[in-house]
């Protein structure tokens, strides 16, 4: 008596977990498996981007109208908020960004961070 009322347990399992398995989408388990390469499109949405000198990159995203005319300022592995001086100027505590002639060249205020400065970028076109 006791085995049978076991073995319904295990049975009525096992039918749960075999109706589970009907729902798994094996075609994303076979791109996960799979040995191929996808490049992910990790940019931020709505942000342009722009190459400067030395290979160096970034992206500008505006804020919303609400927000005044304040920026973003995305970096590899870091973003700042940039506020708004005037048409071709933006700052912050710990960077300047400045825009002449269609060239934006980011300026930290302090000397130990040589790493913010961009020269000469421009924004590229992104498909």
């Amino acid at each position: 008596m006791r085995f049978r009322k076991h073995t319904i347990k295990i049975i009525l399992i096992l039918v749960f977990l075999l109706q589970g398995c009907s729902y798994i989408d094996s075609d994303k388990i076979g791109r996960v498996l799979s040995t191929d390469y996808y490049e992910l499109d990790n940019s931020p949405k709505d942000a342009e981007f722009y190459e400067c000198e030395d290979g160096k990159s970034f992206y500008i995203q505006k804020l919303t109208a609400d927000e005044k005319k304040d920026l973003w300022i995305i970096f590899k592995n870091s973003e700042y908020r940039l506020n708004y001086v005037d048409d071709l100027h933006y700052e912050n505590t710990i960077l300047d960004l400045k825009i002449q002639n269609d060239s934006f060249n980011v300026i930290p205020k302090k000397d130990n961070l040589e790493k913010f400065l961009y020269s000469d970028c421009k924004r590229q076109n992104q498909n």
